[in-house]
């Protein structure tokens, strides 16, 4: 018969009250260093730095704050309430009726924003920044020179600081919207029509003749049409070789596809057996 064993011995009872209480110090003791160090003082993706820079305004981007119709006004440069200057100079103030620096140029003497934008029809203008000031432009690839300069250079009295914003004032530009507007969408209108009349046909320098024939006969009908035509001749893949007088013989037949059209050779580059590139412009038909 096997012994029965005691369940409240005393061992196993002084076992329970001091082992835990070294298990929990120990754990304790163990995790103590990992929240002293916080995290988020030694983290590279700290949202903040104990050491805070001068905010530097975008080079040519940066939210624009403008109002905007249909999104088309410029959007990618700062704008309106968003220009992060407190001086700048109005580009073609004359029409504005603004005073120039001199009489020999049409760019306003250095302006406070917010008074530009108080007399400013901004339901009918938006006010842009077109160009950084003169320092940033000649500092914007050296940040490095630019820092230890802003240190060396640090107005002391805020006059001094007022003058030397007045002097390295950004230039700002004062665009009307519904006129920017028109203007963007008949650049897009061109670059469609443009798309739309260029076509492009690829050659191989040993093509056979009757698919040689065939492609000159599509060139000819593009160019009839006013088109523009941009060829590419090149070796096929896996191909023969073609010889130095077929190239020319196809290069000649190109030659002679575009002048029955009376199109006009626009520009021609490479040569046989590399890649050669030709375009070609069609004389627009006349309208009835």
């Amino acid at each position: 018969m096997r012994p029965a064993h005691c369940l409240f011995s005393p061992s196993r009872a002084l076992r329970s009250v001091f082992l835990p209480a070294q298990l929990e110090m120990a754990t304790n003791i163990t995790r103590l260093p990992v929240y002293l160090l916080a995290p988020r003082l030694f983290s590279t993706s700290s949202p903040r730095s104990f050491i805070r820079s001068r905010p530097k305004p975008p080079s040519s981007g940066g939210g624009g704050g403008g109002q905007k119709q249909g999104g088309k006004l410029p959007s990618n440069l700062p704008s309106d309430n968003a220009i992060p200057y407190t001086w700048i100079r109005v580009a073609e103030c004359q029409k504005h009726g603004m005073k120039p620096m001199n009489p020999n140029t049409d760019l306003s003497i250095p302006l406070r924003a917010r008074d530009v934008l108080r007399n400013l029809d901004r339901a009918k203008y938006t006010l842009v920044m077109v160009a950084l000031p003169p320092s940033k432009q000649r500092r914007q690839d050296d940040e490095e020179a630019q820092d230890e300069e802003d240190v060396e250079d640090q107005p002391r009295t805020p006059q001094e600081l007022e003058e030397r914003e007045r002097r390295d004032s950004p230039v700002c530009r004062i665009i009307d919207k519904q006129a920017h507007v028109r203007d963007q969408e008949d650049k897009a209108k061109e670059a469609r029509r443009k798309e739309l009349n260029r076509k492009e046909i690829e050659l191989n320098w040993a093509i056979a003749p009757n698919d040689l024939q065939h492609r000159l006969k599509q060139m000819r009908a593009f160019l009839e049409k006013g088109k523009r035509v941009e060829i590419m001749i090149a070796k096929k893949r896996g191909g023969r070789v073609a010889t130095a007088d077929e190239a020319a013989a196809l290069l000649e037949a190109l030659k002679e596809a575009a002048a029955e059209t009376k199109a006009t050779q626009v520009k021609i580059t490479g040569q046989f057996p590399a890649v050669v590139r030709l375009i070609y412009e069609g004389k627009a038909p006349k309208s009835a």
